[in-house]
């Protein structure tokens, strides 16, 4: 998919977004990037404010 996208902490129920405060991108073109370290181990899920049927998990260790 062409077009631009979000990479928001937090989780989609319902159709409705509820961002958890712990990253968000901004609004993010082709060809850019979103570089984020992730502090402690865990599980993030996130979704695109664009989009918000789309949604991912990051486990980080």
């Amino acid at each position: 998919m062409v077009g631009a996208y979000t990479v928001t902490s937090g989780i989609v129920e319902n159709n409705r977004p509820t961002p958890d405060g712990s990253f968000d991108s901004g609004i993010i073109n082709p060809g850019d990037s979103f570089p984020f370290v992730f502090n402690k181990a865990g599980e993030y899920p996130y979704y695109c404010t664009i989009h918000p049927f789309m949604t991912g998990k990051v486990t980080s260790n």
